[in-house]
């Protein structure tokens, strides 16, 4: 993610969570909006056929040890 995230985006916090086989969806909180190529640049990161949908958040809830959980896959 460090790879795909532009140096002038000031991304406080985010979680990527699967959704489906090819579908993920980024989460993050941010004062201001994602650039417009960020989705496309994090489904290319992911692989061929990926889609990503990405959610600007005033916060992401920590899990109950208060710890984020950075990636969420596809419970199997």
């Amino acid at each position: 993610m460090d790879e795909v995230l532009p140096d002038n985006f000031a991304c406080w916090h985010y979680s990527l969570v699967q959704t489906a086989e090819r579908r993920w969806d980024f989460h993050y909180v941010s004062e201001h909006s994602a650039p417009p190529a960020l989705a496309e640049r994090i489904a290319q990161m992911l692989g061929e056929g990926v889609r990503v949908n990405a959610f600007r958040r005033k916060f992401i809830t920590p899990a109950a040890s208060g710890k984020f959980a950075l990636l969420k896959p596809l419970a199997r």
